[in-house]
């Protein structure tokens, strides 16, 4: 609280920082005497480097629907820019809304986006692969991306001037955003619910799966999407981020009529603001967000300063930093282009007998692995990166077709993604200019 000039959210916001850190490192030095001292340190330590790349545009290029999600954009966001960019959220969820009734790529970037879902659990609920539902997602983002910078090029909304731009009086936070967009999602819903046994026949034989319109109304219905929820064995809606504060106190049966809503309801009322159960749920849910997700960029940064990034194009990846000479780094993170850290290495005093080089393993989802290695047998002490991601090859050797359709022809399906074909480059973060296909970036003091 005192870092964060008592503001609370902040606060909360940076010992999940923390947590994730420690959480993904597996150990914790054995020399630490002073705990409750040497944690907080490290959360000092933290806070300052959020400073400092909040006053960098390493990551600024972003807008708010290229983060995987809404409240991972948001997090991002400084809060007084809220009013700023819910206008954009309003729209993207406006958009969405409308295509999933034509394409399943919308239905699964409102599962992903709005709705709090991983990919993992996304997979489950759709039936499909975790490259189909990446390239969905791309697919669908690249459409509300372009529908964020030219209104009306992918489609006319209609002649309802309630459709759009109507900017609820409870949006001026996050909390009161979060439950006009999904309220928003929910009224969507087209067609009739479906029965108990109807669900459980579809998950008891993948093949044979839900139709478009049938998704459509799967992930619009929050009485059939807790019902595949349950069985599924996921989280129900109001287990589900942000702050677990989505509840229903009218959920819908199958004999309702479609034409009901249910009532959205925030249930921060009826928890305390420092209740540890609250806090637990929700780090250990933002750790498997970051062990599901998957970079487009990775970034090296060390006590808080980007030293290099690289574009992830390549089933492996790999990236060298010397640093200057003598330097004598606290931490190193290795972030994503949305800020995520998946790798953090708490650098300890290199030891002459046998203790120059360090090292961290990081096992992700989807059979990926990160190494990160400091050495310090050379003058300059030497970070070395290696990504593994064999999604990426998976992406490369499957059809369009199995993860997207019907999308406009007026844009590319994959607009901005790379190709395989694209040598993955270093850049050097200070300079601005990009090596070559296999080269290493390497920065000198100045």
């Amino acid at each position: 609280m005192q870092l964060t000039s008592r503001n609370r959210s902040d606060a909360e916001d940076l010992v999940q920082e923390l947590y994730v850190r420690f959480a993904g490192t597996g150990s914790v030095s054995e020399h630490i005497e002073n705990a409750q001292g040497y944690l907080f340190s490290v959360l000092r330590n933290l806070q300052y480097a959020r400073m400092r790349r909040a006053q960098s545009s390493a990551l600024d290029d972003l807008s708010v629907v290229d983060y995987e999600s809404a409240e991972r954009g948001l997090r991002a966001i400084d809060r007084n820019g809220l009013l700023f960019i819910r206008e954009d959220l309003h729209r993207i969820c406006d958009y969405l809304c409308e295509r999933k009734n034509t394409s399943r790529s919308a239905s699964v970037f409102l599962l992903r986006y709005f709705l709090g879902y991983f990919p993992s659990e996304i997979m489950q609920v759709a039936q499909s692969t975790r490259s189909a539902i990446d390239k969905a997602v791309r697919a669908a983002r690249t459409e509300a991306r372009l529908d964020l910078e030219h209104p009306g090029v992918l489609r006319q909304i209609g002649n309802d001037s309630n459709s759009r731009g109507r900017v609820p009086k409870e949006a001026d936070d996050s909390q009161g955003l979060f439950l006009a967009l999904r309220a928003k999602i929910f009224r969507s819903r087209k067609g009739s619910c479906f029965a108990l046994s109807v669900l459980e026949e579809i998950y008891a034989t993948p093949t044979q799966g839900f139709t478009t319109a049938e998704f459509a109304h799967l992930v619009s219905c929050p009485g059939c999407l807790d019902r595949a929820n349950q069985l599924l064995g996921l989280p129900l809606l109001g287990e589900r981020s942000p702050d677990e504060t989505i509840g229903r106190d009218t959920p819908q049966d199958p004999g309702v009529s479609s034409g009901s809503s249910p009532t959205l309801v925030s249930s921060r009322s009826k928890q305390k603001a420092n209740d540890p159960h609250r806090l637990r749920k929700r780090m250990g849910r933002y750790l498997q967000e970051v062990k599901q997700h998957r970079p487009a960029r990775l970034l090296i940064s060390v006590d808080g300063d980007i030293r290099a990034s690289q574009r992830v194009t390549a089933t492996l990846s790999e990236l060298r930093v010397e640093l200057r000479p003598m330097e004598k780094p606290a931490f190193i993170e290795i972030l994503s282009e949305q800020g995520i850290c998946l790798a953090f290495i708490l650098v300890q005093a290199p030891i002459p007998d046998g203790g120059l080089q360090q090292s961290r393993e990081v096992i992700l989802s989807d059979d990926r692995s990160m190494r990160v290695a400091i050495s310090f047998t050379a003058e300059s002490p030497t970070i070395q990166l290696v990504y593994v991601d064999p999604l990426i090859a998976m992406d490369g050797n499957m059809e369009e077709e199995e993860a997207v359709e019907d999308l406009p022809s007026s844009t590319s399906r994959f607009q901005g993604i790379p190709s395989m074909a694209t040598p993955w480059r270093a850049r050097d973060a200070h300079r601005g200019h990009d090596c070559g296909a296999g080269s290493h970036a390497f920065l000198s003091p100045e």
